[in-house]
Parts: structure tokens; sequence; C-alpha cells
């Protein structure tokens, strides 16, 4: 099991392992002008490919189970609404292929230190 951290803006997202400190990031055009994901489809094949790039398994049987927390650093003004975190959380459950143990979508609106996702993570 891992433990990552993922962070959207506008037409870009980052997928951070907690563990290991690796970071990619992948640019698409999945946003649009009132919403952080504007095209589930695109945004969850960036997810895919950031997945793929950190070499998870997630598509075979009896992998292991990971845990995660989401963030939208943009588009998030007053917060976000109820059908913007299903919609993350689907993205994410649905790009990790449901090997998710715990997802957290923060709604924080500052990039957080590493340890507060840990945290997240830990207490939640």
């Amino acid at each position: 099991m891992a433990d990552f951290y993922l962070q959207l803006r506008t037409n870009s997202m980052t997928l951070k392992n907690l563990e290991t400190h690796e970071e990619y990031t992948a640019e698409g055009e999945f946003s649009s002008s009132r919403l952080i994901i504007g095209d589930f489809y695109v945004a969850q094949s960036l997810l895919v490919q950031l997945i793929d790039a950190m070499k998870l398994n997630v598509r075979l049987p009896l992998t292991t189970h990971h845990r995660i927390v989401i963030q939208a650093l943009e588009k998030n003004e007053g917060g976000l609404s109820p059908v913007e975190v299903r919609l993350l959380e689907e993205i994410t459950v649905a790009a990790f292929n449901h090997k998710l143990k715990k997802v957290i979508v923060s709604h924080d609106e500052l990039p957080m230190p590493q340890r507060q996702a840990e945290e997240l993570l830990e207490n939640n």
C-alpha cells in the first residue's frame, strides 16, 4: 500500500507518492471555464498516465490498495460542491481501477505540506 497526494490545477495535475517523494505532472485540456474538471474522460486518462508513469500495477488482480488525498487548487472559490467532490472521487477511483482503500478530498485552497497530507490519511 502506498499513499498519494493529487493536486489539480487548470488543465494540469500532479501525482505525488508520499513515501518515495516521486512526483509526476501531466497537462491536458480537461478544465472548463467554470470547473476544474470539465471533461471527465480526458482528466481520467491523464491520471491513468500518471499512475502508469509511477509503474503502479493497479490493473492486475490482487494488487494492493492505496490511499490518496485529492486537492483542487484552482476554481474552488467558496469551496467545492458535493457534486465536484463526487466527480474528483469518481475520476480517481476509476483511474486507480478501484484499488483504493481511502479517498479524501481536501477543501483547502493552498497546497498542503506533505506532513499534512499524511496526517489526513492517518486521522480520517
